[in-house]
């Protein structure tokens, strides 16, 4: 997908993105720091993770994850497989909880979503309680996201922002047709698809057509059993969503007191960081 979109997703200076407010998928952040296995890694990773919004001047709301669809059943029953087999990352119990308190120490806003915090934070943005979202993964964007980026890294000096009022008129087809083109092209809520249908051919097919049901018929073509579409289409554009937000905060200011008690309770989960990095 960012094959075909690499025309309208543009680098911006970080310097751009001062006094933004940026959504963080929360189990993703969470996933990308735990790479060594210890316990307290998520913990240190996030810590300095805010550290570096703050010093960018980004202002940020994680997401979490609230109960997933049921159409995401395999996908969530084929990671939960490879973690047993020892090929993926197994996030210790409670982690999620640390992360949470160690955001409400910090007076960093969080959300809990009912169901997708991609929908949440897509949602969000629709809203305007947030900018832009801020994840790798695409789905953002069907599910209606208005901004994304991509690589937003603490070291970073660019990222890449992408908007999908732009993507619809590069593209040239509704948003509608764009669900229907990522579903083509292989999607958490599709674990089949139409064979011999790439990239290329999906778009092309996607302009000429409009939907997945006219390709289908147009061309006669017949997917593999279980390619549900229909319903995988159902949750982009309607997924489980909160309607209401709470209040914008402002970036929070830390006093003395505030430090010492992000620092005891993170030496309380064995990890040890510097908290004057968040002055």
């Amino acid at each position: 997908m960012r094959k075909i979109l690499k025309e309208v997703i543009k680098p911006v200076l970080i310097e751009d993105l001062r006094g933004k407010r940026i959504g963080v998928d929360a189990s993703l952040s969470i996933y990308q720091t735990h790479v060594d296995k210890i316990e307290s890694s998520s913990l240190r990773g996030i810590f300095y993770k805010i550290a570096a919004f703050r010093r960018q001047g980004i202002i940020p709301v994680y997401f979490f994850d609230g109960k997933p669809p049921a159409l995401k059943d395999a996908v969530c029953a084929a990671r939960k497989k490879k973690i047993e087999e020892g090929n993926g990352i197994k996030i210790p119990p409670g982690t999620f909880d640390d992360v949470r308190r160690l955001l409400q120490l910090l007076n960093i806003e969080y959300i809990e979503s009912p169901g997708e915090a991609e929908a949440q934070a897509a949602h969000a943005t629709v809203h305007n309680f947030i900018d832009m979202v801020s994840t790798e993964d695409i789905d953002a964007l069907p599910f209606g996201a208005l901004k994304q980026c991509f690589g937003l890294k603490s070291n970073s000096k660019t990222v890449n922002v992408v908007m999908l009022a732009e993507v619809l008129a590069h593209l040239n087809i509704s948003r509608q047709s764009f669900i229907d083109l990522c579903i083509l092209l292989g999607s958490d809520y599709t674990t089949r698809t139409i064979r011999g249908v790439g990239p290329v051919s999906a778009l092309k097919y996607i302009r000429e057509h409009g939907s997945i049901e006219k390709i289908l018929t147009e061309l006669k073509l017949k997917p593999d059993e279980g390619f549900c579409f229909k319903a995988a289409r159902e949750e982009f554009l309607n997924p489980t969503v909160m309607e209401k937000y709470p209040e914008k905060r402002l970036q929070p200011v830390y006093d003395e007191d505030t430090l010492m008690r992000v620092s005891e309770f993170l030496k309380s989960k064995n990890v040890h960081v510097d908290v004057n990095k968040l002055k």
